[in-house]
């Protein structure tokens, strides 16, 4: 039987360096400007990703154009909303396949990371056995960078 199992973990703020609750959300402050994706942010990002992978012992993930679009769209999605949040599942996930997400607000990748890190629920997904593919999504506001990290198995 095949079934679509979905995990995230809580948004994380980097600024202060404390995460949201599991189904919180983070109130983004309104820009005059829209957000602006930022390929750079997120390919950077996803370099830390894969080198902490790596420094705890697990396979590189594979970051494909895909995911990576699912990604930047979710992150200009919250960046237009106002508001940083899961909502309900993660309508990008193909049926079947096991997907998580990661959610930052930062000024930079390092940051983020780092906020991650220190994260539970964070650190759980970035360091899964269970993920094969990723994405990351970066967009700028007026609060730092919306970085979304999306995982499939």
């Amino acid at each position: 039987m095949r079934r679509t199992l979905v995990l995230t973990a809580a948004a994380a703020l980097a600024v202060p360096a404390v995460a949201a609750g599991a189904g919180g959300s983070i109130p983004l402050s309104p820009c005059a400007t829209p957000g602006q994706p930022r390929a750079a942010e997120a390919g950077a990002l996803a370099r830390l990703v894969n080198a902490t992978r790596a420094a705890a012992g697990r396979r590189p993930l594979r970051f494909t154009r895909g995911l990576t679009r699912m990604a930047a769209r979710r992150s200009l999605t919250q960046v237009a909303a106002g508001r940083m949040s899961h909502g309900r599942g993660l309508g990008w996930a193909p049926r079947g396949r096991m997907a998580g997400e990661n959610l930052a607000l930062a000024p930079d990748p390092a940051t983020a990371m780092q906020v991650m890190l220190q994260s539970p629920a964070h650190r759980a997904l970035l360091l899964s056995r269970a993920w094969r593919q990723a994405g990351v999504g970066a967009v700028r506001t007026c609060d730092g960078t919306v970085y979304t990290v999306g995982f499939l198995r």
